[in-house]
């Protein structure tokens, strides 16, 4: 009776997801346009015009309305580089008219507090902090180094160059080091015993920016897993105390949406494909992963979101430690500590809410702190949330693990370009209540 319900539940929440995706929302939006004569960008004293104008979905004799010039004020505000901006056009005449986009730099370093806290203990959270370097040749590029502790500490130096070599050119090059706790239950019940196995990698992005939304990137990439314990030889698929993973891959991309850190409106796709081991170590396999997301803004006082989220294991020696995870990092809002584990995994998220406050700039004055670093863009949302998802290794078998639900209420504050907090409390399929708290910026 129970599989019945479950199948219910799941096969009418999925067909509310694709009629979402079928909305066409155009409610509350000013359709009058005019011909743009001229872009003037003023403000920017370190920041290149070219970062400025990649964000700007149209050109010099493009019609557009005063919708297009708010979508445009989201996109560089995602670039989180900018402290203030405001988009106007000039009266204008038959030639059409002046857009004028007045840009206030923000601070270019800064320490990034970072806490995840999981399962509603601080013996689950992961906290510490990343420091960054933004924007330091105007040319939006960033050096970060990450410092985490806690349960799953990791430490990282990033370089991103969206503009190397020449504009909408995209390098990205990661080290780092990661002593990760086994999350894999099964091997624990054989094991009898915790432990974490080290991982050091090297990643490497370089990809092409054909438009305002759309890009394509070759991804490179290398692994070594460590694990000192006598149970390496069943753990690894090497046989020994370490693995080797080489990989090789390919992403898309198409995001349209207006804020891409926090998104009311738009489209976001994205298909990532690696081929992972070419049989080193007795490791070779392919994952795919998939990324599809839909947003609604029906005037200023409702949002809705919708996501769908998919990773396929495809080979026959697939380390135990790169399986696909439900209720750690990953988990369902409301249903956190539900674990799942498998090759596969599928997720739905929806999302619909309410802005409080919008679009506040805000400014504090402080002793011996530049004015760069305590303004900040304030806003506050209202959201109710229905995510369910499940982990499995073969779709022939996609219902030996019951499908893992949660729903609930949060608020959301955002503190541009600086960070986003999440207060949400949720309820599992059984009406069991969790808080959980979350930072940084996603969906």
């Amino acid at each position: 009776m129970k599989s019945k319900i479950h199948k219910f539940r799941f096969s009418k929440i999925a067909f509310i997801f694709f009629v979402i995706l079928s909305i066409n929302s155009n409610f509350g939006q000013d359709s009058t346009k005019f011909f743009v004569r001229d872009i003037i960008i003023i403000g920017n004293e370190i920041t290149k015009d070219f970062v400025i104008l990649n964000e700007i979905p149209f050109t010099i004799g493009d019609s557009v309305s005063a919708t297009d010039l708010d979508f445009a004020r989201e996109r560089i505000y995602s670039l989180g580089i900018f402290n203030s901006i405001d988009i106007t056009k000039s009266n204008g005449n038959e030639s059409g008219a002046e857009v004028f986009v007045v840009v206030k730099e923000g601070w270019t370093i800064f320490p990034m507090p970072y806490f995840l806290f999981q399962k509603n203990s601080i013996k689950y959270s992961t906290y510490g902090f990343n420091f960054l370097y933004k924007n330091f040749r105007g040319r939006n590029e960033t050096i970060s180094i990450n410092f985490a502790f806690g349960y799953d500490p990791n430490f990282f130096l990033s370089y991103q160059n969206p503009n190397f070599i020449e504009r909408n050119t995209n390098l990205a090059l990661e080290v780092g080091y990661s002593p990760i706790l086994n999350k894999n239950k099964e091997f624990l019940q054989i094991s009898n015993e915790k432990f974490k196995y080290h991982t050091f990698y090297f990643n490497g992005i370089l990809g092409k920016r054909f438009s305002s939304f759309a890009q394509a990137n070759f991804l490179l990439s290398f692994r070594q897993a460590k694990l000192n314990s006598e149970y390496s030889s069943h753990y690894f698929s090497s046989k020994n105390n370490h693995d080797n993973i080489p990989s090789i891959g390919i992403n898309f991309r198409f995001d349209s949406r207006d804020f891409p850190l926090y998104a009311t409106s738009g489209d976001f796709a994205e298909l990532i494909f690696t081929h992972n081991g070419f049989g080193i170590d007795n490791i070779n396999y392919s994952a795919i992963n998939l990324d599809l997301r839909k947003y609604y803004n029906f005037g200023k006082y409702l949002f809705v979101r919708s996501g769908l989220q998919t990773r396929f294991l495809v080979g026959e020696s697939i380390p135990i430690y790169d399986l696909s995870y439900l209720g750690y990092l990953d988990y369902i809002r409301g249903n956190s500590k539900a674990y799942q584990s498998g090759r596969n995994k599928l997720k739905f998220i929806s999302e619909i809410g309410v802005p409080i406050i919008d679009n506040f700039l805000f400014r504090m004055d402080l002793p011996l702190v530049p004015k760069e670093l305590s303004t900040s863009k304030i806003g506050m949302n209202i959201v109710g949330f229905y995510d369910f998802g499940k982990a499995f290794d073969d779709f022939a078998e996609i219902s030996k693990n019951k499908m893992i639900y949660g729903y609930g209420l949060g608020i959301n504050i955002f503190m541009l370009p600086y960070n986003i907090l999440r207060f949400i409390y949720g309820f599992n399929d059984e009406g069991n209540g969790e808080f959980i708290f979350e930072t940084g910026f996603s969906f």
